[in-house]
Order: structure tokens, then C-alpha cells, then sequence
């Protein structure tokens, strides 16, 4: 979107620079589309360790020396 606006922006203010073929926007399409399937690719692959990032450890409470029992009073 970014490119295509300073794109725009750059047609509206000079005279046209060369000639566009009309399937420019074709390619522009499909390497938006490739981009974005290699992205979604990347974090499939990788979510385990992205999901990771996020997660809170709990930190281990140390466990308590058992008590021994105390002899009956008699």
C-alpha cells in the first residue's frame, strides 16, 4: 500500500516517465501474494518458538523436606 501510494503520488505531480504495460499490476499482485504465503509460511514453521516468546514460566516452588513423624506421647 505504501509503495503503490508513493507511486500514485509520484504520477500525479510529473508527466508519465515510460510506458506501463497494463500486466504490471498482474505482477505486482503476485509478488504482494507470494510475500504474504512466504510469510505465513515463516510462522507456521517457526510458532512453537514465537509462541514461547509470549508465555510466562512459572517458577518452580522448591519442594519441602518431608517431616518425620512425631513418636506418640504417652
Amino acid at each position: 500500500m505504501l509503495l503503490l501510494g508513493l507511486w500514485m503520488a509520484g504520477v500525479g505531480t510529473a508527466g508519465p516517465l515510460g510506458y506501463v504495460d497494463p500486466s504490471t499490476g498482474g505482477v505486482i499482485l503476485q509478488a504482494l501474494l507470494g510475500g504474504m504465503a512466504g510469510l505465513l509460511l515463516l510462522v507456521r514453521l517457526f510458532w512453537g518458538k514465537i509462541k514461547r516468546l509470549f508465555i510466562r514460566r512459572h517458577k518452580a516452588v522448591p519442594a519441602q523436606p518431608a517431616r518425620k513423624p512425631t513418636p506418640p506421647v504417652a
